[in-house]
């Protein structure tokens, strides 16, 4: 059976090796032997004060804070990591400007709004083709007809005033007969003293009726 002396030997045996263990080395043969013996005499009992495992955890992270090459290792450890997030960045900003580029030929709304653009022009060029040879007999023919001759520097002034006599010219025809009406119309000094006679006469009755529409209503509302 152990002795607590022997338990104890043990356990500065455990420290002294652990204290020039390889950091390299993922568990030294000395330590795994000492921590199995440490771990069989727990299983009998006997209280252990440092626990092998936490202690050699412990001995790592210090010696990994204090080796050179491995501080080494954690900076191109993070290095390597900035890197691959750089790298991401930069694809995604190449498939960005790649997908601008070719925009043009790989998204499918501008390639159809593309192909009915098309279709249009190629109606209208088939239109002129099978139309041609009216258009080249009606650009022969001199131009013929009823026109206004304008200087250039007059055309927007032109273009201004026709808007404005449209609805003159639409009614031309009526104010036309009315001059003509009024041309043809002849009445001496007599017949037209007779005419404002009557037309006064006219007026009066009607005032009279009106006044005797007026009184009317009085009386209604008086019953």
């Amino acid at each position: 059976m152990i002795t607590i002396y022997s338990y104890a030997y043990l356990v500065k045996m455990e420290e002294a090796s652990s204290a020039f263990s390889n950091p390299w080395a993922s568990e030294e043969p000395q330590t795994q032997a000492l921590s199995n013996i440490l771990r069989f005499a727990k299983g009998y009992g006997y209280k252990c004060d440092t626990d092998v495992g936490e202690s050699k955890g412990l001995q790592q992270q210090q010696l990994g804070s204090q080796a050179a090459s491995l501080q080494m290792i954690d900076r191109l450890r993070q290095k390597t990591d900035q890197m691959k997030e750089i790298n991401s960045i930069s694809s995604s900003i190449q498939k960005r400007l790649m997908d601008k580029e070719t925009r043009d030929i790989t998204h499918l709304d501008i390639l159809e709004s593309k192909i009915s653009t098309i279709s249009s022009l190629n109606g209208h060029l088939q239109t002129i083709l099978e139309k041609k040879q009216e258009l080249t007999t009606r650009l022969q023919q001199p131009v013929i007809g009823d026109n206004l001759r304008v200087e250039a520097a007059y055309h927007d002034h032109v273009r201004e005033l026709f808007p404005m006599i449209t609805v003159h010219l639409a009614r031309l025809n009526q104010n036309l007969e009315t001059i003509q009406w009024s041309h043809d119309f002849k009445q001496t000094d007599d017949q037209l003293e007779e005419s404002l006679n009557g037309i006064a006469g006219k007026l009066a009755q009607i005032q009279t009726g009106l006044q005797d529409i007026a009184q009317l209503r009085s009386t209604l509302q008086n019953f």
